[in-house]
């Protein structure tokens, strides 16, 4: 529509009029965002076609780049042992990391106390999130030694090639497979110096 600034969409419906972000004053507002609403982003790392994506409000507003999902089910969880590790991703030189957080969203209930840590390798794994229980719905950050957990925002340097890296127990020493339920979402955030290079005009 000439001097509108709304578009057609060809490609899905070509009655429907999308608007563009000279459209922006007259959408409705929103005064609350929830966590599985969706934010539009352009993601430079993509190959080829659009570079368009979208990640879920709950990683913009808690400030995490990153995030892992497990069902009671999932392969990686729902393993014949009482604890199990899973390794998330491997450090590298310029990257740090300054806020982690788990949401359980459904209760496990595998028989004994099961937990969750969340670190980096071996040595502390526990450093970001330590023992957090995953039998009731809950929202924990930071609260293991190595990010502080008293209102002050600590930044961890790990190791070149250190793992993040997730670990669950079962105390009971029952199998982590015996849950029938069960839901969490794994957050960080890992800032990457390396992202930063050019990222706006000089002065």
């Amino acid at each position: 529509m000439r001097g509108s600034g709304l578009t057609r969409c060809p490609a899905h419906n070509p009655t429907t009029i999308m608007p563009t972000l000279d459209d922006t004053p007259t959408l409705a507002k929103n005064v609350a965002v929830a966590a599985n609403d969706g934010f539009v982003i352009s993601n430079f790392d993509l190959d080829g076609g659009t570079k368009i994506q979208q990640i879920p409000a709950a990683q913009v507003m808690g400030g995490f780049s990153h995030a892992w999902l497990f069902n009671f089910d999932s392969p990686t969880y729902a393993v014949g042992a009482a604890s199990t590790t899973v390794d998330l991703l491997t450090i590298s030189a310029t990257q740090f990391v300054d806020n982690a957080a788990v949401a359980v969203t459904k209760v496990f209930n595998p028989s004994g106390t099961a937990t969750i840590d969340v670190g980096i390798n071996d040595q502390n794994v526990d450093g970001y999130i330590d023992a957090l229980s995953i039998k009731a719905v809950t929202y924990t950050r930071n609260q293991g030694a190595d990010l502080a957990h008293d209102g002050t925002v600590a930044v961890h340097d790990p190791t070149d090639a250190d793992t993040l890296r997730v670990t669950f127990t079962n105390g009971s020493a029952q199998n982590l497979s015996t849950a029938t339920t069960g839901q969490l979402v794994v957050l960080v955030n890992i800032v990457d110096t390396a992202d930063y290079v050019d990222l706006i005009p000089a002065q």
